[in-house]
């Protein structure tokens, strides 16, 4: 388990505890993270962000702009934790 996944469960737990589903986030962001390290990163990008994001190609905007958002959500999360990322 990397770095990231590792973060992405503690992150998705401490939402969850908090009462929210994130059953979109919960099956996506992984992918995400999956996404970004195949690209040979460690951390999150505004590009891999956006290029993830805009995912399917031939889909709508406002697609694009939820996956945006649960990427946005998670990176301001992780730059509480390591300003690095």
């Amino acid at each position: 388990m990397s770095k990231l996944d590792y973060e992405l469960e503690e992150y998705l737990a401490i939402r969850r505890q908090l009462g929210f589903k994130l059953h979109k986030e919960g099956k996506l962001l992984p992918k995400f993270i999956q996404f970004i390290e195949q690209k040979g990163y460690s951390f999150i990008t505004r590009e891999l962000a956006l290029d993830w994001a805009t995912q399917p190609k031939n889909a709508s905007p406002v697609w694009w702009a939820a996956r945006l958002r649960m990427v946005r959500v998670f990176a301001k999360y992780l730059s509480t934790i390591d300003p690095q990322n």
